[in-house]
């Protein structure tokens, strides 16, 4: 199975993890699963951005 079909089939677990961790957002996918390139021996590349974090001092 190629990872972006993984990614296809397990979107709403991903969502559901980052919807847990409420200090990570902007979920990316980079590299060849992005561009469709992927085959079955690919790695899946993801990027979060975001801790939110506050100081109060």
């Amino acid at each position: 199975m190629r990872p972006s079909e993984l990614i296809q089939l397990k979107r709403h677990e991903i969502y559901s993890i980052l919807d847990k961790y409420k200090t990570l957002d902007n979920l990316r996918v980079f590299g060849s699963v992005a561009k469709g390139t992927d085959n079955e021996d690919s790695d899946i590349d993801f990027l979060i951005g975001g801790c939110k974090v506050f100081c109060v001092t």
